[in-house]
């Protein structure tokens, strides 16, 4: 579909029509996510470089006039989903534009290790008995059997038995 051309009549009205929308307050979104996805990556920046509790951020926030959906104060962990969600959209929308999201860079991965050679084996003392080769299987291997207490008998289940 063809771009409209800026300053068109229906750009105008889309316009239009979206801040009356935004006006009603009547959205999916809150005003508290609709904030946070305006300001991502100043609010990010802002996390990371002050690393805040959630509590002082709703404290913060609610001082600015944002209140939980029933106007009550705001939840700390209320506004930790909201900003988790805000940053999985926003993810989400990078991903389907196939560009990444600005915002500091991932380091890059660290370089492998060396190979190095493995370490030989020092013999290992004999104390006069004969060395034995793991890989084979030794010639006199004890056979074991399950253990019976002194003086009772292993019982065994019938078809009764609920054990």
């Amino acid at each position: 579909m063809p771009a409209k051309p800026e300053g068109s009549p229906e750009e105008d009205e889309f316009a239009a029509l979206r801040r009356e929308v935004a006006r009603s307050g009547k959205t999916t979104r809150s005003p508290l996510y609709r904030w946070m996805r305006t300001r991502r990556a100043a609010f990010a920046a802002f996390l990371a470089e002050e690393s805040p509790t959630w509590a002082a951020v709703a404290a913060a926030l609610a001082s600015r006039g944002f209140t939980a959906a029933d106007g009550g104060p705001i939840n700390p962990e209320t506004v930790r989903h909201v900003w988790w969600r805000v940053r999985r959209d926003a993810a989400a929308e990078a991903r389907r534009k196939g560009r990444p999201l600005p915002g500091p860079a991932a380091p890059p991965p660290p370089p492998p290790l060396p190979a190095a050679a493995p370490e030989p084996r020092a013999a290992a003392p004999s104390f006069g008995l004969p060395l034995l080769d793991p890989e084979e299987p030794a010639a006199d291997e004890p056979e074991f059997k399950p253990a019976t207490l002194l003086g009772r008998a292993r019982r065994r289940p019938t078809d009764g038995d609920a054990t």
